[in-house]
């Protein structure tokens, strides 16, 4: 329609530089129109081009809106999927000022001084769970420090002396172990850090020495905590969050082959993180770092599934399900019965199950096309999956993965689990509209199909 209309601008635009040249010498008149024309066609080529990127636009838009989903049940929610692609959470860099007061000794911090700090430390995501007064005691004691790629940050077997809040840039985690009979020496990656994590904590609550080696991957801020501060401000709350991590753990009727000890290295290796409702947990990936145990609320896994929509004048409407893109994108282009049939393509996001306090999943099951959406606020325990390694523990880890892979569907029976919900809601609405637009004497039904 908006190619059409403008066609017939043009049209009239070309039929009045006409009639106003007409009264003009020919040469002259035929080069004002030539020139005017000229305008005209590069008008009409700028029109072009913004509705092929608009029809680009749509598309991408298409992809990633906010997709409604009706379960089986018939309740509805709402998320969106680009969530699920800040992987990476960046908390922003400080201001020059405000990296000068960190850089102050604590002692010669003034009210101003702390008062800008706290301000700092309430915007901060990292500590967004932390009281009131934790965060004022820590605006007058922790300091800032940046480091550049590939700064050893802290050293495994050296004393734990600081507590290290990564602000912005990424941190991995190594640890070095020895065989016992052969005496080789063995690396292994443990995590990345990204903005929002906490490292370090775990010598000074034990006294121990350090476990693992954290190097900077990239130019990155740091606020840090020394010892004697840690232990009046954060420790105690921090030891309390690892005791509730190794009940959890320890409780966790999936891993129940673990010792005691091991429960208590995967406790402090773990993280406890709550998500608010309809937010994206993880989705889209193929394999995931940690694997995720409920601790509170629920969960749902959606499925993003491609249908091609077949529609006639004369007959109800058709899904078609393809198993390839290319089949997909071949049965689009057919050129048959074009004139009175079109097609499109269509997403659909399908409920696959809902996870309760004690499921898990990120085992190692391909979780590609779909989205684990937190319902409610929900609370996960994230445990790294090398730790099932580091405890000769693979078998367990595969057998999760294999448990969650079984309660997965396929496309095609995802596909007749549609169809026959699809057909129920069709036949509901028609029933309902027949019954509420029925007037007196009219038996004519009245249908819509989905």
């Amino acid at each position: 329609m908006i190619v059409k209309n403008n066609l017939t601008t043009l049209r009239k635009r070309l039929l009045i530089c006409f009639v106003i040249h007409q009264g003009l010498p020919g040469t002259e008149r035929k080069k004002a129109l030539r020139n005017k024309f000229k305008r005209l066609i590069r008008k009409w080529n700028c029109v072009r081009i913004l509705l092929k990127l608009s029809k680009v636009s749509t598309q991408q838009k298409e992809m990633n809106q906010t997709f409604r989903v009706v379960d089986n049940m018939g309740s509805v929610f709402t998320f969106d999927p680009s969530y699920s692609k800040k992987v990476i959470t960046t908390y922003g860099k400080l201001s020059d000022r405000v990296r000068i007061i960190f850089r102050k000794d604590p002692k010669e911090r003034t009210k101003a001084d702390e008062r800008i700090l706290l301000e700092v430390i309430n915007r901060l995501p990292l500590f967004s769970n932390f009281p009131s007064r934790v965060k004022q005691d820590l605006a007058q004691v922790m300091v800032f420090d940046i480091f550049e790629k590939g700064r050893i940050v802290i050293r495994q077997g050296d004393p734990g002396t600081r507590v290290y809040f990564l602000l912005s840039g990424q941190v991995f985690l190594i640890q070095t172990e020895t065989d016992p009979k052969s005496g080789a020496k063995r690396t292994i990656h443990l995590k990345t850090l990204t903005g929002g994590s906490i490292f370090g904590e775990l010598a000074l609550i034990r006294s121990i020495r350090r476990d693992h080696t954290a190097v900077t991957s990239d130019d990155s801020e740091f606020l840090s905590l020394g010892k004697d501060d840690f232990e009046k401000v954060l420790k105690k709350r921090l030891l309390k969050d690892n005791t509730e991590r190794y009940d959890f753990l320890r409780s966790s009727q999936h891993l129940q082959a673990f010792s005691d000890k091991q429960i208590q290295k995967c406790a402090d290796s773990s993280e406890l993180k709550t998500y608010c409702d309809n937010k994206v947990i993880i989705g889209d990936v193929e394999t995931t770092e940690n694997v995720y145990f409920i601790k509170k609320g629920r969960c749902k896994i959606v499925k993003r599934v491609y249908f091609v929509r077949h529609q006639s004048p004369y007959v109800r409407p058709v899904l078609f399900l393809h198993e390839t893109p290319e089949q997909r994108e071949k049965f689009l282009n057919k050129t048959y019965g074009r004139k009175m049939r079109w097609r499109r393509q269509e997403v659909h996001l399908l409920t696959i199950i809902t996870l309760h306090p004690g499921d898990y999943f990120g085992a190692g099951e391909n979780l590609q096309d779909m989205y684990v959406v937190a319902r409610g606020k929900t609370e996960c325990l994230l445990l790294n999956a090398v730790q099932f390694q580091i405890h000769s523990k693979m078998d367990v880890l595969r057998r999760l993965k294999s448990e969650r892979e079984d309660v997965l569907p396929s496309d095609i029976e995802l596909y007749r689990r549609f169809e026959t919900n699809r057909k129920w809601l069709e036949y509901r609405q028609q029933l309902v509209q027949e019954v509420s637009g029925r007037k007196p004497g009219d038996t004519s039904p009245k249908y819509t199909y989905l």
